[in-house]
């Protein structure tokens, strides 16, 4: 029985030795928690060159703290690190302090307001997929930087070519730094995918270029980016580009102009009222759309379909005439009716009586060389099109291409059309009244 009794006391005295030995470990891992203090002690580093002379730029953490106010009203413990600018010998030429750092510090050099030299930056507090912090300008009579910070978030992008950097990713804003300092907006781009708007808005001039609705493709992107991002980079406020105006004309309510978007690249046709309200409505692209700027020439119509407004005719390598007849509603141009071919053929005429002009247009088909008679009607709500060939109600050797065509002649107000009865033959050829209730309308547009 004692044995028994020695054998549980020894047990006991070797678990409570193994605990107190348990102990002895746990406050061996103290000296490690001091080292993790000291590894707390970070410096980060970036180097640049200024006429051929090194300088470095480091920030040293000096384990001071204090409370600060995130971007989202957020209270938090930011660190508060040394910075130093130094030669390459390594001497101290300045040093501050920047308070506002979070788990760690990021430093980059760019330059910002674009005179030269490089400017520090020093990303202090990250968020999320975002990140920001402070610009340090560099003052070249004074051979440093400034200690006033400019705050900038991190998701910039310089464009040297343009002197201007933007914020954002999808939404930009493109911004430069003004003489006090202080970031300017120049334009933002703002698309809400949901309500499918787009704003390009010009802060300087304090208006719209592009307010409407657009399309977007299966993906949510958005059609035609090409040209929105044009007029969005286009004639930034400050920029020496000579834009040239072609035309321009007044309807009732509204300027209409064509001028340079990017001169020698493409051309604009802008839609104003007032000073504020501009509307880009069109985007003309070189080769693409037009050989030279000065092939278009514009004018303006009334009563015609309906509406008011005005057209343009393009004289494409000085050989082939599109001509475009437009209105404005709400700011936003409707093609109301287009013809093509040789000479400009097109006719204004009221057919069938109801004090609104129909519009008529002899056209050739740049492909084959087809010639047909085309007719505009507005019924009230809408353009309708048809083609006059339907007056011709007898049957014709149809070979295609050529095997009619017709004309519409002003001075007797008739509709000639020209068939072969036998194909490769003498053609026949027959005046027609227009009738409208003969005629196969079908909505245009």
């Amino acid at each position: 029985m004692r044995k028994k009794v020695v054998k549980v006391i020894l047990l006991l005295l070797t678990m409570l030795l193994a605990g107190c030995g348990q102990e002895n470990k746990q406050e061996s891992v103290l000296p490690v928690q001091e080292s993790s203090v000291e590894q707390a002690r970070q410096e980060f580093n970036t180097e640049f060159f200024i006429a051929g002379k090194g300088y470095t730029v480091t920030a040293a953490d000096t384990l001071e703290t204090h409370m600060v106010s995130n971007p989202w009203g957020e209270q938090s413990e930011r660190r508060i690190y040394q910075i130093s600018l130094k030669d390459e010998k390594g001497e101290i030429l300045q040093q501050f302090t920047h308070d506002g750092i979070d788990e760690f510090v990021e430093l980059y050099c760019d330059d910002l307001n674009f005179d030269g030299f490089p400017d520090l930056e020093v990303v202090s507090w990250h968020y999320e997929n975002e990140a920001g912090g402070e610009i340090y300008l560099w003052e070249q009579a004074k051979q440093r930087f400034s200690e006033e910070g400019i705050d900038l978030p991190r998701t910039y992008k310089v464009y040297e070519e343009k002197k201007v950097f933007t914020l954002g990713s999808i939404n930009e804003i493109i911004c430069r730094l003004n003489e006090n300092r202080e970031i300017q907006e120049l334009r933002s781009f703002t698309l809400n995918v949901e309500e499918k708007t787009l704003r390009i808005y010009d802060s300087v001039a304090d208006k719209f270029l592009v307010n409407e609705r657009i399309e977007l493709d299966q993906d949510n992107q958005l059609i035609n980016n090409e040209d929105y991002q044009e007029i969005f980079w286009s004639n930034l406020p400050g920029s020496d580009e000579k834009i040239e105006t072609y035309f321009s004309v007044d309807t009732e309510d509204y300027n209409i102009s064509l001028m340079d978007l990017v001169p020698g690249e493409s051309l604009k046709l802008v839609i104003s009222k007032g000073d504020h309200d501009v509307t880009i409505s069109r985007v003309y692209r070189k080769e693409a759309d037009y050989k030279s700027p000065e092939e278009f020439t514009a004018g303006t119509f009334t009563n015609l379909l309906g509406h008011n407004g005005f057209y343009i005719y393009d004289c494409f390598c000085g050989m082939w005439n599109f001509a475009n007849y437009y209105a404005v509603e709400e700011k936003e141009l409707i093609c109301l009716a287009e013809s093509w071919g040789g000479e400009p053929s097109d006719y204004m005429v009221d057919v069938d009586g109801d004090n609104d002009n129909e519009l008529i247009c002899n056209v050739t088909y740049t492909a084959d060389g087809g010639r047909c008679t085309i007719i505009y009607d507005y019924d009230g709500e809408k353009v309708l099109r048809g083609f006059l060939d339907d007056l011709l109600e007898e049957e014709y050797d149809n070979h295609g291409v050529g095997s009619a065509y017709s004309e519409y002649l002003p001075e007797e107000n008739k509709v000639r059309i020209c068939f072969w009865k036998d194909a490769l033959g003498d053609y026949d050829e027959k005046d027609f009244e227009i009738e409208m209730d003969k005629i196969r309308m079908e909505p245009y547009g």
